[in-house]
C-alpha cells in the first residue's frame, strides 16, 4: 500500500482536523488502511457510525471532508502522471 493511500485514510479521520489522531482514531485509520488492503477502498466521506463515540459532537462538516478527498484523488493523479512520464 502506498503513503498516498495511508494519508487519505489519516486524512478522513483525523475529524476535528487537528494534524493528529487520538487513540480512537488512529484505530479508525488502521481499520480503513486494513480494508484497503483486502481490497475495500475507504468511503469518500466517513458515515456518522464510522466516527468514534467520543468525537461525534466534534466532526467537520461533509463538504471539508469531500475537499479532502477530492485532493487526495488529484494528488494520486499527479503522482502517476510523473512516475509514468519518467
Amino acid at each position: 500500500m502506498d503513503s498516498f493511500c495511508v494519508c487519505c485514510c489519516r486524512g478522513l479521520c483525523d475529524t476535528k482536523a487537528a494534524g493528529k489522531l487520538n487513540s480512537d482514531q488512529f484505530a479508525l485509520a488502521m481499520h480503513l488502511v486494513q480494508q484497503k488492503l483486502k481490497g475495500v477502498d475507504p468511503p469518500a466521506v466517513l458515515s456518522p457510525d464510522m466516527i468514534p463515540p467520543s468525537l461525534r459532537s466534534f466532526t467537520i462538516p461533509v463538504c471539508h471532508v469531500s475537499v479532502l478527498f477530492v485532493l487526495c484523488i488529484l494528488s494520486r493523479k499527479i503522482l502517476l502522471y510523473v512516475q509514468k512520464s519518467r
